[in-house]
C-alpha cells in the first residue's frame, strides 16, 4: 500500500475519533463555542485531508485550465500537522471537561436594562457609517451592481473577482466595510432583538442590516458570503424567544428533526445556486457542493505544502499571524495568487486554512503557534460566554457564523479582525446573569 493511503488512513481514524467525541461532549454538555468550531473545522478541513490523494491523483476537482498536483512530501507534511492539531484539540477537550469553574445551571435575568436597546441603535449607526465610506463614497456599490454569478468557466469566475481587486485601492474603506457587514450589523441586530421591546424598529434594522451586508457579500463577487450573510440574518430572525430553555436541548429528539431540515435546505439552496451559476445539472451541483465543503479546503490547502519550503521561503512568525488585505499587494509579500501560480500555473485565490497559514510562516513551529492562539481564543470565548443560555446563547451562535470562513480558509487573525471574536464577547459582556442571587 502506498505510504499516501498509510497516511490518508491514520488521518482519517484520527479525525474520526476527534469527530465522535466531539458530538458526545455536545449531546452531554451542550453546544459551546469550543465544541462548534472545533466541529466545523474538523469537517471542513481535516476530514477532507483523507481523500486528498485519490482526488488529486484522479484529477476530479481539475477544471478548465487548473491542475491541481499531488505530491507525496508536501502530503505527509499536510497530515502531521493535522494529527498535531487533533492531538491538541483532544487535551483542549480534556481541560475544559474537568474545569470546574465553568457553572452549567445558570438562569439569565427576565428584565434587562432598557438602555441596552439604545446601545444596539447606536452600534448599528456606526457600522452603516463606516459601510458608507466605500460602499457609497467607494468603488464598492459600483462593483457589486457590475457583479454577476453566470459564469460557466472557472477561469471566468477568477478573471472577474482579479478585475475586482484591481478596482481596489488602499484607503477606500473596504476593510472598515467587512467589518461593518460581517459583525457589526449581525451584532447590533441582535442586540436589539434581545433587548428591544418595539418590533417594528428590530424588523427595520434587520431588513436595512440584510441588504447593506448583502449587497457587501456580492461586491466580493465570491459565492460564499452572499450565502453566509443570508443564513446569519435568517438565522437571527428565527431563533427561538424562550429564553430559559437549555442549549442542550437543542440536541433532543424534538428538535433533530428541525436541524436535519434546516442543514438539508441549506444544502439544497446551495447546490441549487451552483446550479444557477454554473450552468450545469442539478446531481452534479449537489457533487459540486460536496466536494467544495469537504475536500476543496483541503485540496487547496495542499498547494501551501507544495509551496513552501520548496518554492518560496518560510516567511516567519508574521505569516504565521497574517492579515490579509484584498487590495493591490505591494511586491514585499507572497500572496494567495503567487502560491496558486507556482504550483498549478494559473492564477487563482488559493485560500487555505490557518494550519496552512502557519506552516507558510515557521513549518511545524508555525502549526504549533497557530494551534495555540486558536485554541486560546475558542478559551476566553468559552469563558465569557458560559453562565449565558436560552436567546442569548442562540444569538451568539448566530453570531459566529460570519467568522466560520475565515476559520476554513483564511488567516487565523482574520476572525479576529472581521470582528466575530470582538462582536461575541462585546454581546456576552453587555449581558447581566444572576447566578446564585449574585450580579455579575
Amino acid at each position: 500500500m502506498p505510504m499516501s493511503n498509510v497516511l490518508a488512513l491514520l488521518n482519517l481514524l484520527l479525525s474520526t475519533v476527534l469527530l465522535v467525541v466531539l458530538i458526545r461532549n455536545i449531546v452531554r454538555h451542550g453546544m459551546r463555542i469550543s465544541t462548534i468550531s472545533l466541529l466545523v473545522f474538523v469537517i471542513t478541513n481535516v476530514i477532507g485531508i483523507s481523500f486528498v490523494p485519490i482526488i488529486l491523483k484522479k484529477e476530479l476537482l481539475n477544471t478548465g485550465s487548473v491542475m491541481l498536483p499531488f505530491q507525496p512530501g508536501a502530503y505527509t507534511a499536510q497530515v502531521i500537522s493535522a494529527a498535531i492539531f487533533v492531538l491538541a484539540s483532544f487535551c483542549f477537550l480534556y481541560i475544559s471537561h474537568h474545569d470546574s469553574k465553568l457553572p452549567s445551571h445558570l438562569e439569565m435575568k427576565r428584565k434587562m436594562p432598557g438602555y441596552l436597546w439604545f446601545v444596539g441603535g447606536f452600534v448599528f449607526l456606526i457600522g452603516v457609517a463606516l459601510w458608507l465610506k466605500y460602499m457609497l463614497f467607494g468603488s464598492g456599490l459600483n462593483i457589486a451592481l457590475s457583479t454577476k454569478y453566470g459564469f460557466f468557466d472557472f477561469s471566468q469566475s477568477a478573471a472577474s473577482r482579479a478585475e475586482a481587486k484591481e478596482i481596489l485601492q488602499a484607503g477606500q474603506g473596504y476593510f472598515r466595510a467587512l467589518i461593518a457587514s460581517y459583525s457589526i450589523f449581525p451584532l447590533s441586530v441582535a442586540m436589539i432583538r434581545l433587548f428591544g421591546r418595539c418590533k417594528v424598529f428590530f424588523f427595520f434594522t434587520w431588513t436595512t442590516g440584510t441588504i447593506l451586508s448583502l449587497l457587501f457579500a456580492v461586491s466580493t463577487r465570491q459565492k460564499a458570503p452572499p450565502m453566509i450573510v443570508i443564513v446569519c440574518f435568517i438565522a437571527i430572525l428565527a431563533v427561538s424567544e424562550k429564553q430559559n430553555a437549555r442549549i442542550k436541548d437543542i440536541v433532543r429528539k424534538r428538535r433533530r428533526k428541525r436541524i436535519v431540515i434546516g442543514i438539508v435546505v441549506v444544502f439544497l439552496l446551495s447546490s441549487f445556486f451552483y446550479y444557477v451559476t454554473q450552468g450545469e445539472s442539478f446531481v452534479i451541483s449537489m457533487q459540486k457542493v460536496i466536494l467544495r465543503i469537504f475536500v476543496t479546503p483541503a485540496a487547496t490547502a495542499h498547494l501551501w505544502y507544495i509551496a513552501f519550503p520548496a518554492r518560496f521561503p518560510f516567511q516567519g512568525i508574521s505569516n504565521v499571524f497574517l492579515i490579509r488585505s484584498p487590495t493591490a499587494n505591494d511586491g514585499s509579500a507572497i500572496t494567495i495568487q503567487d502560491i496558486a501560480f507556482e504550483t498549478t500555473g494559473s492564477v487563482f485565490s488559493a485560500n487555505a486554512s490557518f494550519l496552512a497559514m502557519g506552516w507558510s510562516g515557521l513549518g511545524y513551529i508555525g502549526i504549533f503557534l497557530g494551534i495555540i492562539a486558536f485554541l486560546s481564543f475558542l478559551r476566553i470565548m468559552d469563558r465569557a460566554t458560559c453562565r449565558l443560555n436560552g436567546l442569548p446563547m442562540k444569538l451568539i451562535f448566530c453570531l459566529m457564523i460570519p467568522g466560520f470562513p475565515p476559520l476554513m480558509s483564511s488567516s487565523l487573525m482574520d476572525m479576529v479582525f472581521i470582528g466575530t471574536i470582538p462582536a461575541i464577547l462585546f454581546f456576552a459582556l453587555s449581558l447581566r446573569v444572576r447566578i446564585k442571587g449574585m450580579n455579575l
